[in-house]
């Protein structure tokens, strides 16, 4: 039964981590905002910060400017954890995961409301992207804090004597 639930935890974790990953970047491309009759997704939303809002501080700007290098970011990540660095994976999609947690969770707090007169919030896209950072942030800790198989009798200092 120990080995089942080994199994299950082994297995559980990468998995909720590459579908919190699928959400996460699903939800970059899902509406945003809605300016008149057009749906913004985070892109687009990222793209007129980015001319309209020069320099409005040095967090907001390398955030605006590094969005669209999520994808790569994410790419990076997945390549990581095939090269069998799982905790590097995790650590670097743990801390890619919270930025844009960070982000989507601010967009659904301070982003336009209802009241305003031409442009409105749409959740879709914020809350699917936090749904998704979420996962992969607890895949990433649940992984990086995984004790290391070890094994025991492969290759010993001691035993290579005798």
């Amino acid at each position: 039964m120990v080995n089942s639930r080994h199994s299950f935890a082994q297995l559980w974790q990468p998995v909720s981590g590459a579908v919190g990953v699928v959400l996460a970047v699903t939800g970059t491309f899902l509406p945003w905002i809605q300016s008149g009759r057009v749906a913004k997704n985070s892109y687009q939303l990222a793209g007129a910060a980015e001319r309209y809002l020069p320099d409005v501080n040095s967090v907001v700007t390398a955030a605006v400017a590094l969005w669209p290098w999520q994808g790569p970011a994410w790419a990076v990540v997945l390549v990581l954890y095939l090269l069998r660095l799982r905790r590097t994976a995790a650590i670097a999609g743990g801390v890619l995961a919270l930025l844009l947690l960070t982000v989507s969770v601010a967009a659904l707090v301070l982003g336009p409301r209802a009241d305003s007169s031409w442009v409105t919030m749409r959740s879709a896209g914020p809350v699917v992207t936090t749904i998704g950072c979420a996962l992969v942030l607890v895949a990433a800790v649940l992984i990086t804090l995984r004790r290391r198989n070890v094994r025991i009798g492969v290759f010993t200092p001691a035993s290579h004597h005798s």
